[in-house]
């Protein structure tokens, strides 16, 4: 599946001390209209650190809205660079999906990219227990 995202957000929410959610938003269209919307999400500990979590590490969750699917760890291989994330999927998401790929592409200025950098480095880290869900 391909996409172009008219909306690249990212979104902080603190859950006290507990854990941080870090959350990438595309979004082509209202989904509520037939558009496609897409987050990628991750939880840290409340420090801003994966190793806080430890075993509560549930990896990257996936969102197709309006929560048409929501998935954890369920990412084989990601590409991200300024201008378009791809993503593939494991066989299960793939069948629950309907295809196995997504292709997001994007349109950013200089300074809302490097926030979207950003979040990306700390949404798809490797999981405290060394599993990497992407490559």
């Amino acid at each position: 599946m391909t996409m172009f995202a008219h909306t690249v957000a990212t979104l902080r929410e603190d859950y006290g001390e507990d854990y941080t959610v870090y959350t990438l938003f595309f979004e082509e269209r209202d989904p509520e209209r037939g558009g496609e919307c897409w987050q990628f999400q991750r939880a840290l500990g409340a420090d801003g650190r994966l190793a806080a979590l430890g075993e509560e590490d549930e990896g990257v969750c996936v969102v197709r809205e309006s929560h048409a699917f929501v998935g954890h760890d369920c990412l084989v291989a990601m590409t991200f660079d300024s201008r378009q994330l791809h993503c593939r999927f494991d066989p299960i998401t793939a069948r629950q999906l309907g295809f196995d790929g997504l292709d997001i592409r994007f349109q950013l200025e200089k300074e809302k990219w490097q926030q979207v950098h950003a979040w990306h480095q700390l949404i798809f880290q490797p999981r405290a227990d060394n599993h990497h869900p992407t490559t």
